[in-house]
């Protein structure tokens, strides 16, 4: 009985971002365009910025192409709500770099990988957000897009699969 009491409940608590039609679609967007690199350990990571009044917007971070992470040096945007970044498809769980700027930044920081979601979140452990196969060819009305200069707050920030 408390096992379907606690799937019960599960069910009824949506991660605020994957509750909505465009987290997912931003999310398999930066996936699906980097569906050949989870092979190959290389990730790409995008911010998701809330532009007011229910408006989300994919804004992906410059290719480093480096292997296991992915690096962003700039200004963070305003509005900025979480980070998505792709992780290889055997490292499903954020890293302990992912958990540590999730803490420093104050938002989650997703890992998306074919067969799951995770999150590592300011002030709780990782979490799965959505298992199974949810990647599929992103909708045309929510693709993630080059970030530009319109934010405020310098940084470097490092999102990764590794340890480091």
């Amino acid at each position: 009985m408390e096992i379907a009491v606690l799937t019960l409940v599960l069910s009824l608590v949506r991660d605020p971002l994957f509750g909505s039609e465009a987290g997912v679609m931003f999310s398999r967007d930066l996936l699906w365009t980097n569906r050949i690199s989870t092979i190959e350990r290389t990730e790409r990571a995008a911010f998701i910025v809330d532009e007011g009044g229910g408006n989300l917007q994919c804004l992906v971070w410059p290719a480093t192409y480096q292997h296991a992470r992915a690096t962003f040096r700039g200004v963070i945007p305003r509005g900025t709500i979480a980070i998505i970044h792709t992780h290889p498809a055997n490292a499903p769980w954020p890293s302990e770099n992912d958990e540590r700027e999730a803490r420093r930044l104050g938002i989650p920081i997703y890992a998306l990988t074919p067969l799951a979601i995770t999150k590592a979140a300011p002030a709780k452990d990782a979490q799965l957000v959505e298992r199974g196969p949810w990647l599929a060819p992103p909708s045309d009305r929510y693709r993630c897009k080059p970030i530009g200069s319109e934010s405020a707050s310098p940084a470097t920030l490092t999102a990764s699969s590794s340890g480091e």
